[in-house]
Protein backbone atom coordinates (compact mmCIF):
# COMPACT_ATOMS: atom_id res chain seq x y z
CA UNK A 1 0.00 0.00 0.00
CA UNK A 2 1.19 3.51 -0.84
CA UNK A 3 2.10 5.96 1.93
CA UNK A 4 -0.94 8.08 0.97
CA UNK A 5 -3.76 6.53 -1.05
CA UNK A 6 -6.69 8.57 -2.40
CA UNK A 7 -9.47 6.64 -4.15
CA UNK A 8 -12.64 7.95 -5.81
CA UNK A 9 -12.60 11.13 -3.73
CA UNK A 10 -15.64 13.39 -4.06
CA UNK A 11 -16.10 16.67 -2.19
CA UNK A 12 -18.96 19.15 -2.19
CA UNK A 13 -19.67 22.74 -1.19
CA UNK A 14 -23.39 22.59 -0.58
CA UNK A 15 -24.81 21.03 -3.72
CA UNK A 16 -21.84 22.05 -5.87
CA UNK A 17 -19.41 19.20 -6.49
CA UNK A 18 -15.79 20.35 -6.19
CA UNK A 19 -13.99 17.00 -6.69
CA UNK A 20 -15.13 14.14 -8.90
CA UNK A 21 -13.68 10.66 -8.50
CA UNK A 22 -10.12 11.78 -7.74
CA UNK A 23 -7.64 8.92 -7.31
CA UNK A 24 -3.87 9.04 -6.86
CA UNK A 25 -1.14 7.80 -4.55
CA UNK A 26 2.07 9.09 -2.97
CA UNK A 27 5.01 6.94 -1.95
CA UNK A 28 7.08 7.65 1.15
CA UNK A 29 9.83 10.20 0.44
CA UNK A 30 8.23 11.26 -2.85
CA UNK A 31 7.37 14.79 -3.96
CA UNK A 32 4.35 15.05 -6.24
CA UNK A 33 2.57 18.01 -7.78
CA UNK A 34 -1.16 18.65 -8.21
CA UNK A 35 -1.30 21.31 -10.92
CA UNK A 36 -4.12 23.12 -12.62
CA UNK A 37 -5.86 26.49 -13.00
CA UNK A 38 -7.45 28.58 -10.29
CA UNK A 39 -10.72 27.02 -9.13
CA UNK A 40 -9.79 23.53 -10.31
CA UNK A 41 -10.16 22.04 -6.79
CA UNK A 42 -6.53 21.90 -5.68
CA UNK A 43 -7.13 23.55 -2.30
CA UNK A 44 -10.24 21.44 -1.78
CA UNK A 45 -8.17 18.32 -2.34
CA UNK A 46 -5.62 19.29 0.31
CA UNK A 47 -8.39 20.46 2.65
CA UNK A 48 -10.00 17.04 2.31
CA UNK A 49 -6.80 15.20 3.18
CA UNK A 50 -6.39 17.27 6.35
CA UNK A 51 -10.06 16.83 7.34
CA UNK A 52 -11.49 20.28 6.56
CA UNK A 53 -14.23 19.20 4.13
CA UNK A 54 -17.04 16.68 3.98
CA UNK A 55 -16.00 14.08 1.45
CA UNK A 56 -16.81 10.64 0.13
CA UNK A 57 -14.44 7.98 -1.11
CA UNK A 58 -11.29 6.75 0.59
CA UNK A 59 -8.16 8.42 1.94
CA UNK A 60 -5.61 6.30 3.81
CA UNK A 61 -2.35 7.54 5.29
CA UNK A 62 0.25 4.95 6.25
CA UNK A 63 -2.53 2.38 6.44
CA UNK A 64 -4.89 4.54 8.56
CA UNK A 65 -8.34 5.42 7.19
CA UNK A 66 -8.77 9.21 7.51
CA UNK A 67 -12.52 9.32 6.92
CA UNK A 68 -14.31 11.08 9.76
CA UNK A 69 -11.13 12.01 11.64
CA UNK A 70 -10.86 15.65 12.83
CA UNK A 71 -7.89 17.74 11.67
CA UNK A 72 -6.22 17.52 15.10
CA UNK A 73 -5.98 13.72 14.88
CA UNK A 74 -4.84 13.83 11.25
CA UNK A 75 -2.05 16.28 12.13
CA UNK A 76 -1.09 14.02 15.05
CA UNK A 77 -0.73 11.13 12.58
CA UNK A 78 1.97 13.16 10.84
CA UNK A 79 0.39 15.36 8.16
CA UNK A 80 1.40 19.04 8.09
CA UNK A 81 -0.39 21.72 6.07
CA UNK A 82 0.84 25.08 4.79
CA UNK A 83 -2.36 26.55 3.29
CA UNK A 84 -2.52 29.24 0.63
CA UNK A 85 -4.57 31.35 3.02
CA UNK A 86 -1.79 31.19 5.62
CA UNK A 87 -4.20 31.31 8.57
CA UNK A 88 -1.53 32.99 10.68
CA UNK A 89 -2.22 34.91 13.88
CA UNK A 90 -1.41 38.48 12.77
CA UNK A 91 -1.02 39.99 16.27
CA UNK A 92 1.29 37.21 17.47
CA UNK A 93 4.98 37.30 16.71
CA UNK A 94 6.79 34.87 14.42
CA UNK A 95 8.06 32.65 17.24
CA UNK A 96 4.62 32.29 18.81
CA UNK A 97 3.05 31.43 15.43
CA UNK A 98 5.64 28.70 15.06
CA UNK A 99 4.86 27.43 18.55
CA UNK A 100 1.19 27.10 17.56
CA UNK A 101 2.31 24.63 14.90
CA UNK A 102 4.19 22.63 17.53
CA UNK A 103 1.29 22.01 19.89
CA UNK A 104 1.03 18.34 18.87
CA UNK A 105 4.81 17.78 18.70
CA UNK A 106 5.94 19.39 21.95
CA UNK A 107 8.65 16.81 22.55
CA UNK A 108 10.51 17.96 19.40
CA UNK A 109 10.08 21.73 19.68
CA UNK A 110 13.80 22.47 20.03
CA UNK A 111 14.82 20.17 17.19
CA UNK A 112 12.14 21.51 14.85
CA UNK A 113 12.92 25.14 15.70
CA UNK A 114 16.53 24.52 14.69
CA UNK A 115 15.44 22.89 11.43
CA UNK A 116 13.05 25.73 10.56
CA UNK A 117 15.65 28.41 11.26
CA UNK A 118 18.27 26.50 9.25
CA UNK A 119 15.93 26.30 6.26
CA UNK A 120 14.35 29.75 6.70
CA UNK A 121 16.96 31.97 8.34
CA UNK A 122 14.77 35.01 7.76
CA UNK A 123 12.31 33.68 10.35
CA UNK A 124 15.13 33.46 12.88
CA UNK A 125 15.86 37.14 12.29
CA UNK A 126 12.14 38.04 12.62
CA UNK A 127 11.26 35.97 15.71
CA UNK A 128 9.86 38.92 17.66
CA UNK A 129 8.11 40.61 14.71
CA UNK A 130 4.31 40.48 14.49
CA UNK A 131 3.14 38.17 11.72
CA UNK A 132 0.73 40.82 10.41
CA UNK A 133 3.63 43.13 9.55
CA UNK A 134 5.44 40.57 7.37
CA UNK A 135 5.47 40.74 3.58
CA UNK A 136 3.50 38.20 1.54
CA UNK A 137 6.60 36.13 0.91
CA UNK A 138 7.61 36.21 4.56
CA UNK A 139 4.12 35.11 5.60
CA UNK A 140 4.33 32.21 3.17
CA UNK A 141 7.65 31.18 4.69
CA UNK A 142 6.13 31.41 8.17
CA UNK A 143 3.20 29.23 7.08
CA UNK A 144 5.63 26.65 5.73
CA UNK A 145 7.76 26.80 8.88
CA UNK A 146 4.72 26.44 11.12
CA UNK A 147 3.66 23.32 9.20
CA UNK A 148 7.14 21.84 9.74
CA UNK A 149 6.88 22.49 13.48
CA UNK A 150 4.18 19.78 13.66
CA UNK A 151 6.93 17.26 12.76
CA UNK A 152 5.11 16.00 9.65
CA UNK A 153 5.79 12.81 7.74
CA UNK A 154 3.69 14.22 4.88
CA UNK A 155 3.72 17.94 4.07
CA UNK A 156 0.92 19.60 2.08
CA UNK A 157 1.87 22.88 0.35
CA UNK A 158 -0.98 24.91 -1.15
CA UNK A 159 0.08 27.47 -3.79
CA UNK A 160 3.46 28.21 -2.15
CA UNK A 161 4.44 30.70 -4.91
CA UNK A 162 1.11 32.49 -5.46
CA UNK A 163 1.60 36.25 -5.85
CA UNK A 164 5.26 36.17 -4.86
CA UNK A 165 8.18 37.98 -6.51
CA UNK A 166 10.71 35.82 -8.40
CA UNK A 167 13.41 36.34 -5.76
CA UNK A 168 11.07 35.00 -3.06
CA UNK A 169 9.97 32.11 -5.26
CA UNK A 170 13.63 31.12 -5.60
CA UNK A 171 13.92 31.03 -1.78
CA UNK A 172 10.80 28.85 -1.56
CA UNK A 173 12.36 26.54 -4.17
CA UNK A 174 15.53 26.18 -2.08
CA UNK A 175 13.43 25.39 0.99
CA UNK A 176 11.47 22.69 -0.83
CA UNK A 177 14.70 21.05 -1.95
CA UNK A 178 15.99 21.24 1.63
CA UNK A 179 12.80 19.55 2.85
CA UNK A 180 13.26 16.81 0.27
CA UNK A 181 16.84 16.28 1.42
CA UNK A 182 15.50 15.85 4.96
CA UNK A 183 13.36 12.97 3.71
CA UNK A 184 10.02 14.80 3.63
CA UNK A 185 7.12 13.43 1.61
CA UNK A 186 5.51 16.43 -0.10
CA UNK A 187 2.40 17.29 -2.10
CA UNK A 188 2.59 20.65 -3.89
CA UNK A 189 -0.69 22.10 -5.20
CA UNK A 190 0.18 24.86 -7.66
CA UNK A 191 -0.96 26.90 -10.64
CA UNK A 192 2.71 27.43 -11.51
CA UNK A 193 3.34 24.25 -13.47
CA UNK A 194 6.94 25.10 -14.39
CA UNK A 195 7.85 25.63 -10.74
CA UNK A 196 6.19 22.40 -9.67
CA UNK A 197 7.72 20.38 -12.49
CA UNK A 198 11.18 21.45 -11.29
CA UNK A 199 10.65 19.82 -7.88
CA UNK A 200 8.12 16.99 -8.24
CA UNK A 201 8.85 13.47 -9.42
CA UNK A 202 5.28 13.11 -10.69
CA UNK A 203 2.56 15.57 -11.72
CA UNK A 204 -1.21 15.20 -11.75
CA UNK A 205 -3.30 17.63 -13.79
CA UNK A 206 -6.52 18.68 -12.01
CA UNK A 207 -9.16 20.48 -14.05
CA UNK A 208 -12.77 21.19 -13.02
CA UNK A 209 -12.43 18.84 -10.07
CA UNK A 210 -11.17 15.90 -12.12
CA UNK A 211 -7.69 14.46 -12.58
CA UNK A 212 -7.30 14.42 -16.33
CA UNK A 213 -3.78 13.01 -16.63
CA UNK A 214 -0.67 12.16 -14.65
CA UNK A 215 2.94 11.18 -15.15
CA UNK A 216 6.48 12.43 -14.81
CA UNK A 217 7.13 16.09 -15.69
CA UNK A 218 8.79 14.94 -18.90
CA UNK A 219 5.76 12.83 -19.85
CA UNK A 220 3.32 15.68 -19.29
CA UNK A 221 5.53 18.09 -21.22
CA UNK A 222 5.25 15.61 -24.08
CA UNK A 223 1.47 16.15 -24.22
CA UNK A 224 0.56 18.84 -26.78
CA UNK A 225 -2.36 20.12 -24.68
CA UNK A 226 -0.16 20.58 -21.61
CA UNK A 227 2.62 22.24 -23.60
CA UNK A 228 0.24 24.78 -25.12
CA UNK A 229 -1.96 25.39 -22.06
CA UNK A 230 0.53 25.38 -19.21
CA UNK A 231 3.98 25.89 -20.72
CA UNK A 232 3.06 28.20 -23.58
CA UNK A 233 4.96 26.11 -26.09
Amino acid sequence: MAFLEVKNLEAYYGKAQALKGVSFSVEKGECIGIVGPNGAGKSTLLDSIIGLTHWRGQITFDGVDLHGLPPRKIIKLGIGYAPERGNLFPFMNVKDNLLVGAYLAREKIGENFRAVFEMLSLLDERQKQQAGTLSGGERQMLSLGRAWMSDPRLLLLDEPTLGLAPIIISKIAVTIEDLKNRGATIIIAEQNVSFTAAHAERLYLLERGTLTMGGTPEELKGEEYVRKTYFGI
